[in-house]
């Protein structure tokens, strides 16, 4: 048996060559998606196809790699074979690639004769044929409509490449000299990864180098176990929308019993005409991100792992299990995203319930990308294509501190924004601003961190600039805050027509935001449409940030005073939302003023229906029991008693029900319009409101969930089944 100490030193050296296996790539592609983004991802797996670790970039890019390898194992073994020195490449949605665009390139490594690991690489191509430049299929009623489907081919042989293989794949694409070094860079790094690999086995055999494998695997499993049965049994039930053609609905219950956690999203909508959809593969990848990211970031990245605790129930047909020919083009940041969105908000009520790990409950972060795909002729003529990965997000506010500002999405731990100077080099675009957005940041007692908003324009183009605006939420918030803490806003796209930009710069004036530029229209776009950008016309694009924690009246009116300062706060946000009021001539919060107003929105919440009254109960008290009572985040309290149990206001100790209901059943409930807590939400349907449930003695905000006009309360029961053991003497 493998030692311990071994089995750490084999452990990390795996991780290691897999983390030289993507720099390796990064440094030798000529995709600046890549080399300045970072989209993209690798893996070292086990013969038979289990991620023993994967990269830290984009992770759902590598979380496919099993479903590539074990179509490759069941369906090629005797033709075409597998055999030493052969890679294998795909961007079949339904064989491992999360989209057309993410093309998977995978290598068996043998020792001896033996097949002793896999190991992948995948990124995003600039551009894959379909009929629209970049790869993406706007228009598509369904996958034909879409970039061709290559399923995994033997594209090197014996070492070599296969020339007839890399020119059909080269022949689809409007920019094969860049997806050509692509091809030569992933082959250079899994070359690499084989030497290392081969160096390991010399220094330690080749049978503890297969044992280690299993060991890995083992201990990641036992460390999920452990902190699953760490955390509350219950149920959490979450519901997203999708915005296409129609609305698209994403509905998660999840249930955690012990060291299993099962997520069923069998209740989404059927799938939608093209593009947004998500295959099975991509969506359990998208969640065992957020797993990793959330549930399991002190542990060891063994994916293969952990899916022996996790089991996702989906149904074929919907929204999150495309079946073929459904179109998938955006699958990824998508469909499979906001179900990734729904499962983290689920995992962090799991830690907001718990002692131990209360302050690792964070709100949404941001919920969608913002990605201009833009194409043409550029200053030499010659055609490109390009996604712009140019803007970021922010991150959700944590139990005890501000979000981040400016990350990217969550799953995506060391993804970044492109260059700007770097991409109006290559292409004839020209960025007149990139800058934090005011009020993306979704309030709360710790509010969410900032987005951003970017402007750019054709510059010195031979030919109009084709644009598309790839993107999603734009109508409707989906980050979700925590336990009173405010979802995200809206992220609304403009086209300005016939601006004097250029003129104005040369001039050396320069514009500070999308409504200082004086335009002869402007158009809000919508999610997915195709635009043509010539002389003058101007792009404006904002993210939204990331979601709240807590009741923003409880924030300190000093730290909203500096976000007043710094430019992440409006006048009108911190008087309405935060309740404060500031002289702003001296840079000073008003005491009593704030005092009165934060009194006079309490009550205000109160303006709905409530539900039956309770008794006013000190909440920290200790129940007759003698036991403790379990806090969810900074709303309510569970305390014991003989009789049973109640939630109660951590604020002022109203009884809000039995501990066996919800506690949002006895609250105070205030349908409020998005406008309301932020400006951008202007932009927003009027078919989504914000269902506030308050305390109904003191008007504390104990959850916020956005929904449409009439949709259903999502209730949880947390802790439920715990409670018989928990009162028992």
């Amino acid at each position: 048996m493998v030692d311990p100490v071994t089995l750490e030193v084999l452990r990390h050296r795996l991780q290691a060559i897999n983390d030289e296996l993507i720099q390796v790539t990064v440094r030798t592609t000529g995709s600046p998606t890549v080399y300045e983004a970072y989209d993209a991802n690798s893996a070292v797996l086990t013969p038979s196809g289990d991620a023993l670790c994967i990269g830290n970039y984009v992770l759902r890019l590598s979380l496919g790699f099993d479903t590539t390898v074990k179509h490759i194992l069941g369906r090629y073994a005797l033709n075409p074979g597998i055999r030493d020195g052969d890679m294998f490449y795909t961007n079949d949605p339904w064989a491992g690639a999360g989209h057309q665009n993410d093309t998977v390139m995978v290598a068996p490594i043998f020792w001896d004769g033996e097949l002793v690991a896999w190991a992948g690489v995948s990124l995003h191509e600039m551009d894959v044929g379909g009929p629209l430049a970049g790869g993406y299929g706007a228009q598509a009623r369904d996958v034909y409509g879409e970039a061709p489907l290559i399923p995994p081919v033997k594209i090197v042989e014996a070492g070599s490449v296969r020339e007839d293989i890399e020119a059909v794949v080269l022949r689809n694409s409007r920019t094969p000299a860049f997806n050509a070094l692509d091809m030569r860079g992933r082959l250079a790094a899994i070359v690499r990864a084989r030497a290392r690999i081969h160096e390991t086995i010399r220094r330690y055999g080749v049978e503890t180098f297969i044992e280690a494998q299993q060991r890995i695997l083992d201990v990641a499993q036992q460390a999920m176990a452990r902190r699953l049965r760490e955390l509350p049994d219950g149920t959490w039930r979450q519901e997203g929308f999708l915005d296409y053609d129609r609305l698209y609905r994403v509905r998660l219950v999840a249930t955690k019993a012990g060291d299993r956690l099962v997520l069923d999203l069998r209740d989404s909508s059927p799938q939608a005409p093209a593009m947004v959809n998500a295959t099975q593969h991509l969506l359990e990848g998208s969640v065992m991100a957020t797993i990793l990211v959330e549930l399991c970031y002190d542990m060891p990245w063994a994916p293969g792992a952990f899916k022996r605790n996790l089991e996702v129930l989906t149904t074929e047909g919907t929204l999150v299990h495309a079946r073929h020919p459904a179109g998938v083009g955006q699958g990824g940041t998508a469909a499979a995203y906001l179900a990734q969105c729904l499962v983290s908000t689920a995992l962090d009520k799991m830690f907001a319930a718990s002692d131990k790990y209360r302050h690792e409950s964070q709100a949404n972060w941001v919920p969608s990308t913002k990605r201009p795909v833009v194409s043409g002729l550029n200053r030499r003529g010659e055609v490109y294509a390009i996604t712009l990965i140019d803007q970021a997000g922010g991150g959700g506010a944590l139990s005890y501190r501000d979000g981040p500002d400016t990350v990217h999405l969550a799953g995506a731990p060391m993804m970044a924004m492109g260059n700007v100077e770097v991409y109006e080099r290559l292409y004839p675009v020209l960025y007149l601003y990139r800058k934090h957005a005011q009020d993306t940041g979704g309030p709360g007692k710790y509010r969410g961190g900032l987005g951003t908003e970017v402007a750019l324009t054709p510059h010195k183009s031979p030919a109009p600039v084709q644009l598309l605006n790839l993107a999603g939420c734009a109508f409707h918030p989906e980050g979700r805050g925590l336990y009173g803490g405010l979802p995200t806003p809206a992220q609304p796209t403009f086209l300005l027509r016939g601006t004097d930009a250029l003129e104005a710069m040369a001039r050396g004036r320069t514009q500070g935001g999308y409504d200082e530029l004086a335009a002869r229209s402007t158009q809000v776009l919508k999610s997915r449409v195709v635009v043509k950008l010539r002389r003058g016309d101007v792009y404006v694009s904002v993210q939204a940030g990331g979601a709240g924690y807590g009741d923003p009246l409880e924030r300190d009116p000093e730290r909203v005073l500096a976000d007043y300062l710094n430019g992440a706060c409006s006048l009108e946000v911190c008087r309405q939302v935060y309740g404060v009021a500031l002289d702003v001539h001296n840079k000073a919060v008003l005491a009593g003023e704030t005092q009165a107003l934060r009194q006079r929105l309490r009550q205000e919440r109160l303006l709905g229906q409530v539900g039956r009254p309770g008794q006013h109960t000190d909440p920290s008290a200790v129940g007759a029991t003698g036991r403790s009572p379990l806090r969810l985040g900074d709303a309510v309290t569970l305390l014991a008693g003989a009789d049973g149990t109640v939630w109660a206001c951590q604020r002022c100790g109203q009884t809000l029900g039995s501990g066996r209901q919800d506690f949002r059943r006895h609250a105070a409930v205030l349908e409020v319009g998005l406008d309301t807590y932020s400006p951008w939400n202007r932009f927003a349907w009027d078919t989504f409101v914000l269902r506030q449930f308050a305390c109904p003695h003191c008007g504390h905000l104990l959850d916020v969930q956005p929904r449409r006009k009439k949709g259903p309360t999502m209730y949880d029961s947390v802790a439920t089944d715990a409670l018989a053991g928990w009162l028992a003497p």
